[in-house]
């Protein structure tokens, strides 16, 4: 039961956050910086990335918590490897 509920968790985060980047990216005048197309397509796929991952540890959260576990832990490596880091703003690239 724990398993569900912190998918559950997970998954309505993660749409959430979906549907706000969405709106951002179509309403750029809300970001504080300039973005490329380009640069707005790239970011939007590592974001979205994770959305089918979420749903895919919630429907095996009915079957094994392990799974959810690691399915939940590889996505926080993901995002912290991957992420989305904020653009340096003089356009330079670490």
């Amino acid at each position: 039961m724990a398993a569900i509920v912190y998918s559950s968790a997970f998954m309505a985060m993660s749409l959430s956050y979906a549907w706000l980047w969405t709106y951002i990216a179509r309403h750029r005048e809300l970001l504080s910086i300039t973005l490329s197309d380009e640069e707005v397509r790239r970011r939007t796929v590592i974001f979205l990335i994770g959305n089918p991952f979420y749903a895919l540890a919630l429907a095996l959260a009915f079957i094994s918590s392990a799974v959810v576990l690691v399915i939940n832990g590889l996505l926080a490596v993901y995002y912290m490897v991957v992420g989305v880091r904020s653009p340096d703003p003089a356009g330079e690239t670490p």
